[in-house]
């Protein structure tokens, strides 16, 4: 990925003022051959599937709720028996789209060990594990490095202006 102001930056110091879609691939390419950018790996061909299947999932978790919040309102016993129903069918409908995501997962082996690695976190699910993969699809390919970095584990330095780390002492 690239900035767009960066990119801009790159074409305007490169004299390229015209602003159309040929020219800003060529730039783009001049600018990543020029700085040898690594292009990022495309995205794993289920990962838009997996994403419809985590929106349904979501939708389907806020019916429930709102089912659940209104049965404690209804008194007729019709409505209160067609909300158990339907929290019924949402209950087989979760269960169904929560296995699709968990298939479509298993194909891909580095999310497969992604997964257990998320699973083996006390407090963590497989539903939570899955919606963290779908929502962050490189936490499955990142080294130990950049995965520290992520999650602002990884020391970092705070030197700023002349401040260099030591507290200069009090006379």
């Amino acid at each position: 990925m690239v900035e767009p102001l960066q990119a801009r930056r790159f074409a305007q110091a490169s004299g390229t003022q015209a602003k159309t879609d040929a020219v800003d691939a060529r730039t783009l390419a001049a600018m990543g051959a020029a700085l040898d950018l690594e292009p990022d790996m495309p995205a794993d061909k289920n990962q838009h599937v997996l994403k419809q299947l985590q929106v349904a999932l979501m939708a389907l978790v806020k019916e429930r709720i709102r089912l659940l919040n209104r049965m404690k309102t209804q008194n007729p016993a019709l409505l209160k028996r067609q909300c158990k129903a339907r929290l019924d069918q949402i209950k087989h409908q979760l269960a169904e789209v929560e296995e699709a995501s968990l298939v479509l997962l298993r194909k891909s082996p580095k999310r497969v060990r992604a997964m257990d690695i998320l699973c083996s976190i006390p407090g963590l699910g497989q539903v939570a594990a899955v919606a963290i993969l779908v929502e962050c699809p490189e936490i499955g390919t990142l080294g130990r490095k950049q995965a520290a970095s992520l999650a602002y584990l990884a020391p970092t330095t705070r030197q700023s202006g002349q401040w260099s780390g030591r507290v200069k002492p009090v006379p």
